[in-house]
């Protein structure tokens, strides 16, 4: 069903080096530095501070990276992943050996939030039809991003002329310079990339998203008009629950009880997430956005009410 998806199989194989660190804290491997991802770890380990929950946080360049931390030198104790990456690695496990390695043990610890898919095209390029034989930027291989820009190119038959992996705010300077017609950009909104990206109306816009089959697969979202200063419009599109993701062999020892905390603190102090760090922790929804997915011994300890947590 999906032609294109199948190259994300090379993920696994762009291994990202990166310096290992202590382990006295919960580590958690999120995107690249202002990806909601990271602003999410970073949002965790700013409300852990008030809950005495201590958190580090370490950027990577996607979500199979920050997969890859999971069991890498980084030696991280959760990632942050997005739900249509590990549908992706659950359904070709069995193709692909290096697939079931990179998931084996991986469990889930709590549902996050959604993040939206922009379409951020220059002026003249007015539909997503317009994309076939376009210039446009999917973002890094190792990229969840890369992932379900792929899948949504496929759904809708569209075949750019170029498909480039440059890193989001590289690909944002090219629209600027006219050297790219299009980025794909998986964020929630508000997206700090976009918002912080100098973008003006005169070089880009947002293109809607809408199609019957992708609507099956993820969920119908829509973009404010405004968000952004060079989209006025309201735009409607697509979005992909993100998870907090562990291994079975965090359940023992410090890292079991670190687990248990954050997950805790998500699930009892999501006003303080949502007063103090990214909009989107007021949306969260912990019962109903489940991973059909293996749960995190530690996270059901977390989960317990009558677990002490005091927060100033």
């Amino acid at each position: 069903m999906i032609r294109q998806a199948v190259h994300a199989a090379a993920f696994l194989a762009c291994a990202w080096a990166v310096p290992a660190l202590a382990q006295s804290q919960l580590v958690v491997s999120a995107g690249p530095e202002n990806s909601t991802a990271w602003i999410a770890a970073n949002d965790l380990q700013d409300v852990g501070r008030s809950c005495g929950v201590q958190i580090e946080v370490a950027s990577s360049e996607g979500a199979i990276t920050s997969l890859e931390a999971l069991d890498g030198p980084i030696a991280a104790d959760a990632a942050i992943l997005q739900g249509d990456v590990l549908d992706y690695l659950q359904s070709y496990r069995g193709q692909d050996p290096k697939i079931a390695a990179a998931i084996e043990g991986v469990e889930m610890a709590a549902p996050l939030f959604s993040q939206e898919f922009h379409v951020v095209a220059r002026p003249g390029i007015d539909s997503l039809d317009d994309l076939n034989g376009a210039r446009v930027n999917l973002g890094p291989l190792t990229s969840g991003g890369f992932l379900t820009a792929t899948i949504a190119l496929d759904f809708l038959g569209i075949s750019p002329g170029e498909r480039l992996r440059m890193p989001t705010e590289t690909a944002i300077d090219a629209l600027k310079s006219g050297d790219l017609d299009a980025v794909l950009i998986v964020d929630a909104v508000p997206s700090r990339l976009l918002q912080n990206s100098g973008l003006t109306s005169d070089q880009a816009q947002l293109l809607d998203v809408v199609d019957p089959f992708l609507s099956e697969t993820y969920q119908d979202a829509s973009i404010p008009g405004g968000t952004y200063a060079f989209e006025p419009e309201t735009r409607k599109s697509i979005a992909v629950k993100s998870y907090l993701m562990t291994r079975a062999s965090a359940s023992q020892g410090p890292a079991c009880v670190n687990v248990a905390d954050t997950v805790a603190m998500i699930s009892r102090r999501r006003d303080l997430l949502a007063t103090r760090g990214h909009q989107k922790w007021g949306e969260l929804d912990m019962v109903n956005d489940l991973l059909n997915w293996p749960v995190s011994s530690c996270a059901v300890v977390g989960l317990d009410p009558a677990r002490p947590l005091t927060c100033q």
